[in-house]
Parts: structure tokens; sequence; C-alpha cells
């Protein structure tokens, strides 16, 4: 699949903002490779209790400003590619971490771990997807907001005995200052 230019990293702040969701998105496949795995229970996490709330502010703030800047851009594919590349490279450090912490064998081969690895691609196409739906959504609304000018408030005018209690709307500026002009009776 060949991505377009208007969504690809092309420039080096948009690659930092892959790396820190990467990194988030291979939490997320970590956790779930483990859990279906069954080898929780089995292994020592308790790092993540510090690493996963961190990364996910980090990540949430980096998919925020990732959004804003594709808006502003012309829309295309997603990074799928360097997105998967990203969350298989995070996640194989995490792994390799833990398995010089423990024993290497045992945990690379453990079937958390290969869950984990193949679970990988399909949390980057979410994350992929998730991204480029905000950014046309962002679009959209950027675009929508620009074509409908504001109008000019129009003068009310009331039939005699039914004006409003603290006055009646003489008229209403032509241009955008305020609000229309209520003189007191």
């Amino acid at each position: 699949m060949r991505e377009s230019r208007a969504v690809r990293p092309d420039q080096p702040f948009d690659r930092v903002l892959l790396v820190a969701i990467a990194g988030a998105g291979a939490l997320v496949g970590h956790g779930v490779g483990y859990s279906l795995g069954a080898a929780a229970a089995t292994t020592d996490h308790g790092h993540l209790s510090v690493l996963a709330p961190a990364a996910t502010g980090v990540a949430g703030g980096a998919a925020l400003v990732l959004i804003t800047r594709w808006a502003r851009r012309a829309p295309g594919r997603p990074p799928y590619r360097s997105l998967v590349a990203g969350h298989v490279l995070a996640y194989l450090l995490l792994e390799i971490v833990e398995a010089a912490l423990s024993s290497p064998v045992a945990h690379l081969s453990s079937p958390g771990f290969l869950i984990g690895l193949l679970a990988q691609p399909l949390v980057a196409w979410v994350v992929a997807r998730a991204l480029t739906t905000g950014a046309d959504v962002l679009r959209a609304a950027l675009v929508r907001s620009r074509r409908r000018p504001a109008r000019a408030p129009r003068a009310v005018r009331f039939p005699a005995g039914l004006a409003p209690a603290g006055g009646v709307v003489v008229g209403a500026p032509r241009h955008r200052r305020g609000p229309p002009l209520v003189v007191a009776s």
C-alpha cells in the first residue's frame, strides 16, 4: 500500500509525535498479548503501573497535536507502515528489557509475547484510522466554519402594546460590534 504525502510523516516533528503514539500503542498490544496469553500472572509487570499512565498522557497530547497538524493539510491515507514499524520496534524493545530481567528464553517464547507481537499491526491500524478520522472530522469542521459567515443581527420591532418590559428595540447596528440597542421607554 503506497502512503500519501499528505499525511506521511514528512516533517521531523510529525515523526516525533508518531514515536510517542507508537510507544503507547505498543503498550496496548502488550496488554492484549498478556491478557489473551494468560501469562500476566507468571511475569512481573509492576513497571507498567508507572509506564502506562505516563505513555497514555504523552500519546494523547501527541495525537491531539498530530490531528491538528494533519487537519491543515490535504487529506490522504494514514501512515500505516510507519506506525506498524514503530509499534513493533517499541514492543520488541519493551520485551527485550523484560526478558533481560527474567529468563530470556522462557519470556520470549511465551504465548503472551507472541500474541502481543501479532497484535501490533492490528493496534497500529486502529491508531492510524483514529488519527486519520480525527483529522478528517477537524478538517470538515474548519471548512464548514469558514464557509458560513456570521449574519448581522436584525432589528426586532414589536407591535404597540407588546413591547418587552425593559424598552423597545429600535434597531440593530449594520456592523458586527454588538447586540441590538435597547431603549428604555
